[in-house]
């Protein structure tokens, strides 16, 4: 690819992006402003990207907005991938500051999947469950979740026979209603040696716009790097911190 090609590639992409930012729409003398491009190039670039109905005019004017064709591509990717794009960035710091493993999850047919995962630098790690499904109870993702149900559809969930795979798995009403008020307050929630022994996970929610769709942000560690409370707070802070920065991603 010649490097002519790839530069106008880029300059078209910054032009996109900068509509995208005015809903309202945006000149071209503004655009060329706003992204340091020659109002020419701009103008040569915006004339391509109508011809593909990646960009529009409104009312036939002079301000420019991303154009149907654009929007319906972006709508047909799968909210997963949409999801992946918009916080791989946000993963790949917080998996960097903690070195362990972390990803991210949805509510599928009743149980928690696994879509995403970035794995952990240390030699003792997780394994890669991208494309696992588990039951709610033994997962953080599925426990945050649960605390939003209203108390009778809990109820019910427990009432059923559930998996007790670990030592410490949650496996009734009584025991997990204790969990409720926490998690609400922390906006986090905990599984320690209750999918696995020896397995901390905790999973904070991606801020959500559509209603259908239920994801969240997990980290999961072996629990000996976790047994001081002082570690584990952190890990919380650096949690909640890593998803105040995703907000309005949900839906995208």
């Amino acid at each position: 690819m010649s490097n002519d090609l790839v530069q106008s590639v880029q300059r078209a992409f910054t032009i996109l992006q900068t509509v995208s930012d005015h809903t309202d729409g945006i000149g071209v003398s503004q655009i060329a402003q706003q992204t340091g491009l020659h109002t020419s190039t701009v103008s040569r670039l915006i004339t391509t990207l109508e011809s593909v109905d990646a960009l529009s005019r409104l009312d036939g004017g002079s301000q420019l907005v991303l154009g149907e064709g654009l929007i319906d591509l972006v709508s047909r990717a799968p909210w997963t991938e949409r999801i992946i794009a918009k916080t791989r960035p946000v993963l790949r710091e917080l998996a960097a500051e903690t070195r362990e493993s972390v990803g991210l999850t949805h509510l599928e047919n009743g149980l928690c999947r696994v879509f995403y995962q970035i794995d952990s630098t240390h030699h003792v790690r997780i394994q890669n469950w991208t494309g696992y499904r588990f039951p709610l109870h033994v997962t953080s993702s599925g426990k945050l979740w649960m605390a939003s149900w209203p108390e009778a559809d809990v109820r019910a969930y427990f009432e059923k026979q559930v998996e007790r795979p670990a030592s410490k798995t949650v496996f009734d009403y009584a025991t997990f209603s204790s969990e409720f008020e926490q998690i609400r307050q922390d906006g986090v929630a905990w599984t320690i040696d209750e999918l696995e022994d020896g397995l901390l996970s905790i999973a904070v929610a991606i801020p959500q716009t559509d209603p259908n769709e239920i994801g969240a942000i997990y980290l999961s560690a072996p629990v000996y790097r976790f047994t001081k409370k002082a570690d584990r707070d952190k890990l919380a802070k650096q949690m909640v911190t890593a998803v105040s920065k995703l907000a309005g991603v949900n839906g995208a």
